[in-house]
């Protein structure tokens, strides 16, 4: 991470975190026709002063009602039921959508890292800074 800015930091964030949604589609065999996965992007929003200010993701609507299990006359508040009754009549009773979490889980704790990215980089920042101070430096009380 030495040398490396704030923005290159994010934009190596945003593609790692894209790649992982696209290995948790995969394995919970989500987007048969690759609309959603091709729709995954991102854009580093950035202060004058090069500092990150936002990090924004871009996807098709549809997948957040695949990540919560919802659409096509299933509420989100009935999810908890019809995932019970799944449970007790077997594959075929209650509703057949549930909830593919390729989404939350994966931003949760692709957003931890991150957190943790930027602390290493600013406790850097903020070593060398104090390196670089004046040796003569005086402090009246």
């Amino acid at each position: 991470m030495d040398g490396i800015t704030q923005n290159e930091l994010a934009q190596e964030w945003a593609s790692i975190t894209i790649i992982k949604w696209l290995q948790k589609m995969r394995s919970q065999k989500i987007g048969g026709t690759l609309d959603l996965a091709r729709s995954l992007n991102y854009e580093v929003m950035e202060s004058a002063g090069g500092d990150v200010q936002k990090v924004k993701f871009f996807y098709n609507y549809y997948g957040m009602f695949v990540d919560m299990g919802v659409g096509k006359g299933t509420k989100i508040g009935s999810v908890k039921d019809y995932t019970i009754s799944r449970r007790l009549e077997g594959k075929h009773g209650g509703n057949q959508r549930h909830a593919k979490k390729w989404y939350s889980k994966t931003m949760y704790a692709e957003v931890l890292k991150l957190g943790a990215l930027m602390q290493q980089q600013y406790g850097k920042k903020a070593v060398a800074r104090i390196i670089e101070m004046p040796t003569d430096f005086k402090l009246n009380l």
